[in-house]
């Protein structure tokens, strides 16, 4: 029961998260984009409270990469190593959103630790058109 509940979490949060990517003009890329650079995979540790999607925004192209997430990581495939980017993760239950966003430096480190927290539906909105 609690894995279809995570399962049906997920689901939800994935169809939002959809919308509001096209409304902020954020496209999905696959990790072939970067062909011609050097690349690396992308694993991090997910938030254990939360049933969350997680993506990596590269501001520069408007290009958003979804992880996939497996007992407690999140994997990206290969990201570009000599680019910045910014992971954002997002939680929607019922109708509270936890949202969590940091900056990727070079060579895939995190600046913190993910932690989603809850945010008013507004509040992401804009956070998602700040990755403009």
């Amino acid at each position: 029961k609690e894995a279809a509940k995570a399962e049906a979490i997920k689901a939800e949060t994935s169809q939002k998260m959809d919308s509001k990517l096209k409304i902020y003009n954020l496209g999905y890329i696959n990790c072939d984009k970067f062909y011609d650079e050097p690349t690396m995979p992308l694993m991090v540790s997910a938030d254990s409270k939360h049933n969350a999607q997680y993506y990596v925004v590269y501001t520069d192209i408007r290009g958003v990469m979804k992880g996939e997430t497996n007992s407690g990581t999140v994997q990206f495939g290969s990201v570009a190593k000599n680019r910045e980017a910014v992971l954002i993760a997002v939680s929607i239950v019922d109708k509270q959103a936890y949202f969590f966003k940091c900056k990727i430096g070079l060579g895939g480190k995190l600046e913190k630790k993910i932690a989603l927290n809850p945010i008013e539906d507004n509040l992401l909105n804009q956070e998602l058109a700040l990755l403009k």
